[in-house]
């Protein structure tokens, strides 16, 4: 992972290992955690999330709760066919915000991203080919330091391509019962636990009626 930004993913999730449900997000968080969470947030230069995390939750991914920093963090959104409305919240503020898609997306779609001031990186056909995105992040655009925050499927693939380094998980204390949640990871289930994706814990602490598990991602 040489030549590419140190990636934190951090999530909230359920008891039960949900991290969203079928229509929304829940706040899996504690007000300590969100205070928290936002530290970090102001201590990247990127927070991270794919298409579904933005027409599900339209997040604004800025620096709340804690001082700001003197250069917001820029926004990335993974989405392979440029859908994201215009009016979503991640193109509103004075941040940047980068649109990864492919060359499959509609050409008049990526227009009007750049009409609206998104900058859009095309790097992939149907797929958007995360090491070349996250090289370009941090080549051309100085990002060293990204904030993942989902949704599961983009998780799963960016561990899949070695590219996170650490996880920080908050579990709240509720059980959703959820049959349609999303997991932690959302991909194919590996034959067996030898090539799984393998974790050391760093440390764990409780932050109001959350508890914090913070991984660092080991690859073979």
């Amino acid at each position: 992972m040489q030549g590419l930004p140190y990636v934190l993913y951090n999530v909230g999730m359920s008891l039960d290992g949900k991290i969203a449900l079928e229509t929304y997000t829940p706040s899996f968080s504690s007000p300590q955690d969100w205070q928290e969470v936002h530290q970090l947030r102001a201590s990247v230069d990127a927070i991270m999330v794919g298409i579904r995390t933005v027409l599900r939750d339209d997040p604004a991914l800025t620096v709340r709760h804690v001082p700001p920093p003197l250069v917001p963090p820029a926004k990335v959104v993974v989405d392979s066919q440029a859908r994201m409305p215009l009016g979503a919240k991640v193109l509103q503020g004075s941040a940047k915000c980068f649109v990864a898609t492919t060359s499959s997306a509609s050409l008049a779609n990526i227009q009007k991203l750049q009409r609206a001031s998104a900058q859009v990186i095309v790097c992939g056909e149907s797929w958007v080919d995360l090491p070349r995105l996250l090289k370009i992040l941090h080549s051309d655009w100085n990002i060293h330091k990204i904030l993942l925050e989902g949704g599961g499927t983009l998780a799963y693939s960016m561990l899949c391509h070695r590219l996170v380094h650490e996880i920080r998980v908050a579990i709240s204390p509720v059980i959703v019962g959820s049959r349609g949640g999303i997991a932690l990871a959302e991909g194919k289930i590996v034959p067996s636990l030898e090539q799984a994706i393998q974790l050391q814990l760093i440390e764990h602490y409780p932050l109001g009626d959350v508890f914090i598990l913070r991984y660092k991602v080991k690859y073979s």
